[in-house]
């Protein structure tokens, strides 16, 4: 059996790496943890303050959707993870502004480009670069991979690490590791916007993960249930009229 479709281990042989990696989430909680070199939490709410949001994920529901004009005139465009640089066959349908990457900052997993690479390319893209995971080792490498992101970075560009709370009550809440996608929505609802329009989602329903030239391994069945991820993402449309969906995620969350 591979590791994709295994369950976690939850023998007792894991007790003490649950303890520990508990007593890190109280610590995160209690002192919320940021790295050195962080720009002010204060200068994103104002980047973002009574602004129209685009984000747009890889998924390929988004080809041939012809929107990418519609995506620019966003005040806002909001891209995740192995988004750049955008292929130019796609551009029509996804756009080509990125104001703001959200990224795992996880050091040259899979196809991902290393960061020596990615570095020039956010700096000639974007405006703003965000983790999606929290300043704390609870969950692995976090601290030790984003301090040699930023060393990279080198403060070329503002950064941002999501808020240890936040994370830490979507994790616990969803009983589960929440992914990229739903991590950046909940963080962005949390500032002052208008409007979040979500495009190019679909929670691997469907045959086929991502458009063509997205570095992405795929779904991780045991880490980030899909369906939970749905569900969450459901509650929150519910409760939340600044969200907009496209055609193809209304469809998913309808169904």
């Amino acid at each position: 059996m591979t590791r994709s479709n295994k369950e976690p281990r939850t023998g007792l042989g894991e007790l003490p790496k649950r303890i520990l990696r508990t007593a890190r989430y109280i610590w995160a909680y209690a002192r919320l943890p940021h790295p050195a070199g962080s720009s002010p939490e204060s200068d994103y709410a104002e980047f973002l303050k009574g602004c129209r949001v685009a984000l747009v994920g890889p998924a390929p529901t988004t080809v041939g959707s012809r929107q990418g004009d519609r995506l620019d005139r966003y005040d806002r465009v909001v891209r995740m993870n192995h988004a750049l640089p955008i292929p130019p066959g796609i551009q029509p349908d996804v756009g080509t502004r990125t104001d703001i990457l959200y990224h795992n900052v996880w050091k040259s997993r899979g196809k991902s480009l290393p960061w020596e690479e990615l570095v020039p390319i956010l700096r000639e893209s974007v405006r703003w670069v965000c983790a999606t995971r929290p300043y704390t080792d609870a969950e692995g490498g976090n601290v030790h991979e984003i301090d040699s992101f930023l060393a990279i970075l080198d403060g070329q560009l503002p950064f941002r690490t999501i808020s240890p709370r936040a994370f830490i009550r979507l994790k616990w809440g969803m009983r589960c590791h929440p992914n990229a996608g739903i991590i950046t929505i909940q963080d962005l609802l949390q500032f002052d916007i208008r409007e979040l329009y979500i495009t190019g989602f679909t929670f691997y329903k469907g045959g086929k993960a991502y458009y063509d030239g997205y570095r992405g391994v795929g779904l991780v069945s045991w880490l980030h249930p899909a369906d939970r991820h749905v569900a969450r993402l459901r509650e929150w449309v519910k409760v939340e009229p600044r969200i907009r969906l496209d055609d193809a995620l209304e469809r998913i969350l309808g169904s």
